[in-house]
């Protein structure tokens, strides 16, 4: 029987310390009673207090006060250990990772939600989410953000010789013909074309599955013999707002060799150029254009089959017109976030680490020469007015939200904090609304006490929400002797309770520890080697646990006990 099991039954009087107490010693006696079933590891230390200690959430200074923990996804999913300790002890939530921009958005653009959905789901109802976070440089959607900016891919085909007779249509679909398909299915748009003449019009009217069960055909002027390079291009589009497929295959000489075939594109509404350049496997006498796959309205131009390949000129987007993008795809990125979970979410981190360690601000004041691959910096192309815009976005998304700037090192680096602070005033003084601060606390054992009185009273000052978002202390040693793992609770309670007293009550927007255990699942790529948190590997509390709940009360419970 694990000590998490104990709690579980003795906690169903969260209110009756002194029955929690009896309970427990009848549970010790009775396992010890049971002989060669009880080992030494199963017999609680009847002398542990911590035991006897309610949930965190039950020593709350306040109703309202939010106690919460950032993890990790798939262990609330699938550990189900875990989540009944997560479900027990917090009223808040902040997602480790699951809400990041490089974990919501893939490379295409497009958006993925489940897996913040289940962990909803599964959530209790007055659980308080935290939305970590908006916009930050690191684990960004970097290759999508950085494919928008690529130069525009220009052709030149001045030089190419067209073996199709009629390849622009400008005067009709001469020397083109029904392949396969019903009849009347391929005519001549006499106003649709790339450029508003003339066009190939193929209407398919449903989904056949097969593309050559809607066919166009042209001979070619000359053959192409086999072992030629063939080099095709051409532009084609729907007629309405649907996703139709086109494939392009040749038509070869009797007994010369095998037909060679595209690949399927995917086509949409606006006009795409599709190239194939492709080793003849036959003598080439005629090319087919194949559309029975998907149903639709087709429109075909500035078609080219050439022994030449076309000439690729890259043409590079100006700072302008990359700020645009950039802006264009922030504000798409923070609405699309925050208004799919609107109502649900009411607390969004609109910006995290804003400011390095050398005091500058990340992607305007300074940008490293080489940076991760899931980096992207929003101020170099948009100047420091990005955070102006992300909570001005923000606030239009949903207007009820708080929303927060989070940073790291304020309590270390008083310089940091104070630059922090004055980034806030700038971008309030351009019109946008900060609610709240939020302070990491990643700190270990030995940080100077003051250091973390000095920045909790700046904070004070400001008069906004301020929260500890993503609080752990590091004792600097996987295994840490009873005596380290003391002076990290005893750390845990003075950061609660300085919080507590300095922060006053209508400026307490809670406390968020980072990750709910030591076990070496959550520490991955997380302080590795160490042990920063309230629950063991096994989840069994640790003395840090006795900590946080003596700093919330003020008081050492335990004495409650005796």
């Amino acid at each position: 029987m694990r000590n998490y099991q104990y709690r579980e039954f003795i906690h169903t009087f969260p209110h009756f310390p002194q029955i929690r107490f009896l309970l427990y010693l009848c549970l010790s006696l009775a396992i010890v009673s049971c002989g060669d079933d009880a080992s030494e590891e199963n017999v609680p230390d009847k002398g542990d207090k911590i035991e006897l200690y309610a949930s965190l959430k039950d020593y709350l200074p306040n109703t309202d006060f939010l106690i919460g923990v950032g993890m990790g996804t798939d262990l609330y999913m699938g550990d189900e250990l875990y989540s009944l300790v997560v479900d027990e002890n917090f009223n808040s939530m902040t997602f480790e990772n699951a809400m990041k921009q490089g974990c919501v958005v893939d490379k295409d653009g497009k958006y993925h939600f489940d897996a913040i959905d289940n962990v909803l789901e599964k959530l209790p109802d007055n659980f308080t989410i935290y939305g970590h976070n908006l916009i930050w440089h690191a684990q960004q959607a970097a290759d999508y953000l950085n494919g928008l900016l690529v130069g525009k891919i220009e052709f030149d085909d001045t030089n190419r010789k067209n073996l199709l007779q009629n390849g622009t249509f400008d005067e009709g679909i001469q020397n083109w013909i029904k392949f396969n398909g019903p009849e009347g299915c391929v005519t001549w748009a006499s106003d649709k074309g790339l450029d508003g003449g003339g066009c190939l019009q193929v209407v398919n009217v449903e989904n056949l599955d097969a593309e050559w069960k809607v066919q166009v055909y042209s001979d070619l002027l000359q053959k192409v013999i086999k072992d030629k390079t063939l080099y095709i291009s051409f532009y084609i589009r729907t007629e309405a707002d649907t996703e139709g497929s086109v494939r392009l295959s040749t038509g070869i000489e009797k007994d010369s060799g095998n037909e060679n075939y595209q690949s399927s594109e995917t086509v949409g509404s606006k006009w795409k150029r599709v190239d194939w350049a492709f080793t003849a496997s036959g003598n080439v006498k005629g090319i087919k254009i194949d559309l029975g796959k998907k149903s639709g309205i087709y429109l075909i131009d500035n078609i080219i089959v050439s022994l030449e390949p076309p000439t690729n000129l890259t043409v590079e987007k100006t700072d302008e017109e990359k700020a645009q993008i950039v802006s264009d795809a922030m504000e798409s990125w923070i609405k699309s976030m925050i208004g799919h979970y609107k109502g649900r979410i009411k607390m969004w981190e609109v910006l995290n680490e804003p400011i390095s360690d050398n005091l500058e601000i990340r992607g305007v004041e300074s940008v490293p020469d080489e940076v991760n691959s899931d980096n992207f910096f929003y101020g170099k192309y948009l100047g420091k007015e990005y955070a102006i815009k992300a909570f001005k976005w923000a606030k239009e998304a949903d207007p009820t939200a708080l929303l927060f700037i989070n940073d790291y090192n304020l309590e270390y680096n008083e310089a940091k904090c104070d630059k922090l602070l004055e980034f806030v005033n700038y971008i309030e003084e351009g019109g946008a609304i900060v609610d709240g601060i939020g302070t990491q606390m990643h700190i270990d054992i030995s940080l100077d006490k003051q250091k973390i009185v000095k920045m909790f009273e700046k904070l004070k000052a400001t008069g906004k929400l301020i929260r500890i978002s993503e609080l752990d202390i590091k004792v600097k040693t996987p295994f840490p002797s009873e005596q380290i793992l003391k002076i990290q609770a005893e750390m845990y309670r003075y950061v609660i309770r300085k919080y507590l007293e300095i922060i006053p009550e209508n400026q307490q927007a809670g406390i968020t520890f980072w990750l709910l255990s030591d076990n070496s699942k959550e520490h991955q790529y997380w302080i590795p080697n160490d042990a920063p948190c309230l629950f063991d590997a096994s989840y069994n509390r640790k003395i840090a646990y006795k900590g946080v709940c003596d700093g919330l009360q003020g008081r050492d419970i335990s004495l409650d006990f005796d």
